[in-house]
């Protein structure tokens, strides 16, 4: 009995320390910032407004001619509440190659999040797809996978 009650706090404690260990990891980490100028980081910054509700900064990143068909209200309208959902507490990973064609440069990254639910944890994960054109001395998005109906409103 006594050995017993001694494995019970030895794996107790072991647990214990593993939850805290990672629990300090997963609140200390932080997301690597890419190189200036790079297409990679044009989408990184875009995601990280789009996450922090700073929409008009992330419509700044998609081109000319997708600012117009998208106006401001209709992005804002598209994205209010895609930060909250799908990019809070999202591990994004970036997809190496990046395509070169032409003038337009394409982005790949996979998004993944650990869902808790009551029977225990599974991950969900998504790629996602950048064409991205420099422009006005910047990468911006010409063309990306995210469901943007104003893009589709304005063509009819």
């Amino acid at each position: 009995m006594l050995g017993i009650n001694r494995y019970l706090i030895i794996v107790g404690a072991g647990l214990f320390i593993l939850i805290v260990s990672s629990l300090i990891v997963a609140l200390t980490a932080k997301v690597s910032t890419l190189e200036e100028g790079t297409p990679e980081r044009s989408v990184q910054l875009f995601l990280e407004n789009l996450k922090n509700d700073q929409f008009s900064e992330a419509h700044s990143f998609l081109t000319q001619g997708k600012q117009k068909t998208c106006d401001a209200v209709h992005f804002l309208r598209e994205f209010s509440d895609y930060g909250d959902s799908d990019l809070q507490d999202a591990n994004i990973s970036w997809i190496k190659p990046n395509q070169e064609i032409a003038q337009a440069t394409i982005v790949n990254l996979e998004i993944s999040r650990i869902e808790p639910s009551p029977f225990g944890s599974s991950e969900n994960s998504y790629q996602e797809s950048f064409t991205l054109i420099f422009e006005d001395n910047m990468w911006k998005i010409a063309e990306f996978n995210f469901p943007m109906n104003c893009f589709k409103e304005a063509l009819n």
